[in-house]
């Protein structure tokens, strides 16, 4: 089993704030306040791709949170995309951006 990736601020369970999650961790845990099963795994995502676009990718895909920061967006020939961490649990991943079409075309 990996070692547990624990939120920002937190260094053990004992951190933990109700709501948050621990990645990597594979079964429940035991700390001072008791056992701790508020975790998701890293490699189950809360939301699947198709949701997390559905949701305008507004949320976290591995613990669902809102507090997410974006790099610099890199853009290429019809092609973008972002990487993504999540201030929550510090899952990263990378956003992708399709050209769409254009508006307001002037001559």
């Amino acid at each position: 089993m990996e070692e547990a990736k624990f939120p920002k601020g937190c260094t053990s369970l004992d951190d933990l704030q109700v709501g948050q999650c621990v990645a990597n961790v594979k079964y429940s845990l035991s700390g001072s306040k008791g056992v701790y099963d508020i975790y998701r795994v890293q490699d189950t995502p809360a939301l699947a791709s198709s949701e997390y676009v559905d949701k305008g990718g507004c949320y976290c895909p591995v613990c669902g949170s809102e507090d997410m920061a974006g790099k610099a967006v890199q853009a290429d020939a019809g092609y973008a995309s972002q990487e993504i961490e999540c201030q929550t649990c510090g899952a990263t991943w990378e956003d992708v951006y399709k050209l769409d079409g254009y508006s307001d075309l002037s001559s």
